[in-house]
């Protein structure tokens, strides 16, 4: 999916500006600072890279967790990655199309400064104390305002929770920690009731332990979708095994015999003795959005699984068509909210499409064990077949 905009490797340059043009003219021998121009550079680089530490380098990528979306991936649809009522962060502050709900914004600030009564000073070295943390999640400074106008929130609410998803627009979960501890109206502002004040603004209906604070909202719910220990199909060695193995659509497996069963969780997608765990997945209007913004976080944030991109992959495989939703919806796998069922099978065909997956090996075993139960029972099938054309008819009886 491209690379990640994060830290720069910093090779100590000095900021020194090299004329590459002017080197290779003077290396013929003109110029008789030419010597002192190489070495120079030279002793540069070596410092630089004496002084370069991987370890920091990988420490400044984990703390990196809201980003941009690269541009490539971003033109194929803007609309996905880009919020539709409001900013919270500094990539679409003040945006054309944003600008309404800027009043509310700074309505819910004045609402806010006015129950907590506390000097507006406060705040402010709360989040100079953090400034530094706020830079690393970032890649840029951001502010945070509480939204509590009911008015508002009644009527934009869905927008509001669809624009909370997008991948650059998320707001650092450590600002609105130290708000919260400033203002004093809480008992406790601890890293569990954080994460409950997301999820329950997203209506999930049970709390998911989660551990430490969230990074944002979308690190908080794409934990709470793969909440649990998923079933885990035990890898076995197999011979002539394909690393780049398939499975035959919802309906052609039912008709192979195999059976279907509701997963607890986004990563519970498991096979054992002939019955396929798949996740529960409500379709709606906002799906494509959500889906597409986590499997960005997942392939830009560094120690982040891939548990949805392979999500993503392996029911793009189950579901072919209409007929393959349809059967999943009777089993209570798919819930569609969002139209017919062509338009959710379209849907997981774009999902697969419009972002570069990649390579995706957690579900090989799955696919491995499904195919070679589908093949075991139309061989079965095909030597039941064989049987029974093979016994000669005896001859009728004529009473």
């Amino acid at each position: 999916m491209g690379k990640a905009q994060g830290p720069a490797m910093d090779i100590g340059l000095n900021d020194r500006e090299v004329d590459i043009e002017t080197i290779v003219n003077n290396s013929e021998g003109e110029g008789p600072d030419m010597g002192f121009k190489l070495n120079d550079l030279t002793a540069d680089i070596e410092e630089g890279v004496k002084s370069f530490s991987l370890c920091d380098e990988e420490k400044k990528w984990t703390a990196t967790s809201i980003y941009k979306v690269p541009s490539f991936i971003r033109d194929i649809r803007k609309d996905i990655f880009t919020p539709t009522v409001v900013s919270f962060g500094p990539y679409h502050h003040n945006a054309h199309n944003l600008r309404p709900v800027e009043e509310h914004k700074r309505r819910a600030l004045v609402h806010f400064l006015r129950m907590a009564s506390k000097p507006l000073d406060h705040f402010i070295e709360a989040m100079r104390a953090i400034e530094k943390q706020l830079q690393d999640s970032t890649i840029a400074s951001t502010r945070m305002l509480r939204m509590k106008d009911e008015k508002c929130r009644a009527k934009r609410l869905p927008y509001i929770r669809r624009d909370m998803l997008v991948m650059e627009n998320q707001l650092p979960l450590l600002v609105l920690k130290k708000l919260l501890e400033v203002e004093g109206l809480q008992s406790d502002v601890d890293d569990v009731s954080i994460n409950k004040m997301v999820l329950r603004f997203f209506e999930v209906e049970k709390y998911i332990p989660i551990t430490g604070l969230g990074l944002h909202p979308l690190d908080v719910y794409r934990k709470s979708l793969l909440h649990g220990t998923p079933q885990r199909t035990p890898p076995r060695a197999a011979r002539n095994q394909s690393s780049n193995e398939v499975i035959r659509p919802a309906v052609e497996l039912h008709e192979a015999g195999i059976k279907f069963k509701k997963g607890e969780s986004l990563a519970d997608i498991d096979f054992r003795k002939g019955v396929l765990t798949l996740p529960f997945l409500q379709v709606d209007d906002d799906t494509e959005s959500m889906l597409l913004n986590l499997v960005a976080f997942e392939h830009l944030h560094v120690g982040t699984g891939s548990e949805v991109i392979s999500y993503v992959c392996f029911m793009d495989e189950v579901i072919d068509s209409a007929k393959d939703v349809r059967l999943l919806h009777g089993k209570g796998i798919i819930r569609n909210a969002s139209g017919s069922d062509k338009s959710v099978a379209e849907l997981f065909g774009r999902l697969s499409k419009e972002v570069t997956l990649g390579p995706e090996r957690r579900l090989q075993d799955v696919r491995r064990l499904v195919n070679e139960h589908c093949g075991a029972r139309w061989n079965t099938w095909k030597a039941d077949l064989r049987h029974n054309i093979s016994i000669p008819h005896g001859p009728r009886s004529h009473s």
